[in-house]
């Protein structure tokens, strides 16, 4: 997932922590020599084996990286976006668009390896637009598909729904308020893959 730091040493990490007041040397120092021990990169080891958070983590990594950082947790994700990546493809490369800049014709994909050149490539080939990768932390980043894609209906399905809702009475409204959550139904997924 976040192998070997995607080439920074661990002793610049941890050196960076420590510059920027998140630990000290001697956590630093102890920090490195346990991620030798349990042969893990230094990123990872800090996620699994400290009471760092993810943030600061990535935070630091992202500055070392020279790439965008983005909490694609508490990020809201722009509708407009979501048009680019079908969900299918977000999900099969663990990648989330987040935000569509229209003025630089760009879309900013959330990604747990933003130097993927060949995932860049193919993000920008499959949306037909510019797109700079973020890093994220994964498990925010399959969160985040699942909620967003299912939130999102079309505008027109949601203008559909509400004609069709002011037109009836309250008992029919409530039955058409449910059609809202069929986007999880298995005739839905059919038809959204089939369309995708």
């Amino acid at each position: 997932i976040y192998s070997d730091s995607m080439g920074i040493p661990p002793k610049r990490f941890l050196d960076k922590l420590v510059e920027k007041n998140v630990i000290d040397q001697s956590m630093a120092n102890k920090y490195e020599i346990d991620s030798l021990k349990k042969d893990l990169s230094i990123d990872l080891y800090l996620l699994q084996y400290t009471n760092l958070t993810p943030e600061s983590i990535l935070k630091i990594k992202s500055e070392l990286l020279n790439v965008p950082y983005v909490n694609i947790g508490t990020t809201a994700i722009d509708p407009q976006a979501l048009k680019y990546i079908p969900q299918s493809i977000a999900q099969r490369h663990n990648i989330m668009p987040y935000m569509f800049d229209s003025a630089a014709n760009t879309l900013f994909v959330a990604t747990t390896d933003p130097l993927n050149v060949s995932l860049q490539d193919f993000v920008e080939m499959k949306a037909g637009i510019k797109a700079t990768l973020a890093l994220a932390l994964d498990q925010d980043i399959a969160k985040v598909i699942t909620t967003a894609y299912t939130k999102n209906l079309s505008p027109e399905v949601e203008e559909a729904i509400a004609q069709v809702a002011s037109k009836q009475k309250p008992k029919e409204q409530k039955q058409v308020q449910n059609i809202t959550g069929l986007s999880n139904a298995p005739i839905a997924k059919i038809v959204n893959t089939i369309l995708e």
